[in-house]
């Protein structure tokens, strides 16, 4: 999923032009509900570069604009309009070696969250994996083994691929439910 060329037109919002040119063209629908993508082009020296699609609409990404499609049927999750909850914020730096500075953190609590050390027992986990995920076995995979080892999993597929915005659209009802059940 991380290198798609211009896609065919399936009723997105997004560029419908085909590219017979393009050799890593897809020729069917991913299943997801929107699509995050990135060209990579090759000048010719050799040197390749990501780009987005000059064609298309973008979205901001904590790793720099990609391009987008939304596809019928995708709408941002209702909580995004909705007020913010009652909590506290605190903001960090986490140091990253492999990255040139560190990277910022912002962390939320809810006000009225118990702060009491965390009961021993199985632990609840809540996984979510796009169906583009290029690692959905891998996720699979790994909730079949938490179980074996006694803690409580629940993994969602969601329509999506491996994305800041598919996680996010995934929050609810997904992360809702495991806090039901933590608090």
């Amino acid at each position: 999923m991380s290198r798609y060329a211009k896609q065919p037109d399936h009723g997105s919002k997004g560029p419908a032009a085909r590219r017979e040119d393009c050799p890593e063209q897809a020729d069917s629908r991913p299943p997801v509900q929107r699509l995050e993508y990135l060209f990579e082009v090759t000048d010719s020296a050799g040197a390749t570069r990501m780009i987005c699609d000059p064609a298309g609409p973008r979205t901001r990404t904590p790793f720099g604009d990609h391009s987008v499609l939304e596809f019928p049927g995708y709408r941002e999750p209702a909580w995004l309009a909705g007020p913010a909850a009652a909590g506290q914020v605190s903001r960090h730096q986490v140091a990253a070696p492999w990255l040139s500075q560190p990277v910022p953190l912002i962390l939320w609590s809810p006000a009225a969250a118990d702060r009491a050390a965390p009961s021993p027992g199985p632990l609840l986990i809540g996984m979510t994996c796009g169906l583009a995920e290029e690692n959905r076995a891998g996720n699979r995979l790994m909730a079949a083994d938490l179980t074996a080892l006694g803690h409580q999993v629940r993994l969602a597929e969601v329509p999506d691929a491996h994305t800041w915005t598919g996680w996010r659209d995934a929050l609810d009802p997904h992360l809702t439910y495991l806090l039901s059940r933590a608090w």
